[in-house]
């Protein structure tokens, strides 16, 4: 595999996951998730073997959704965009309740 590959994650997964998510949230009361402080819940329900630079398993299925317009699929997910002068744009994603 190489150095910026991943396991493309089956859709029906991500659906699941989805659920998860808006139960974890709903339950914790939580209103606005960063990806890194998601990541060890979706390890511990076993989506992810393990963390890598702070979410970027994550991140990086949330960037395959956003590219392929299926970013419905998991709709608790929402980016936010930082323009730093003279660099590329920053995405940062977090994850709020559906209501």
């Amino acid at each position: 595999m190489k150095k910026n590959e991943y396991i493309k994650v089956d859709r029906e997964v991500i659906k699941k996951m989805s659920d998860d998510i808006q139960a974890y949230l709903i339950e914790n009361n939580l209103e606005r998730v960063k990806t890194k402080d998601m990541m060890p819940f979706l390890i511990e329900k076993g989506y992810f073997p393990h963390d890598r630079k702070k979410g970027y398993p994550l991140r990086q299925i949330l960037n395959d959704l956003k590219k392929s317009d299926e970013l419905h699929l998991l709709p608790q997910a929402a980016p936010e965009f930082l323009e730093v002068e003279n660099k590329k744009t920053s995405t940062y994603w977090y994850f709020t309740p559906i209501k």
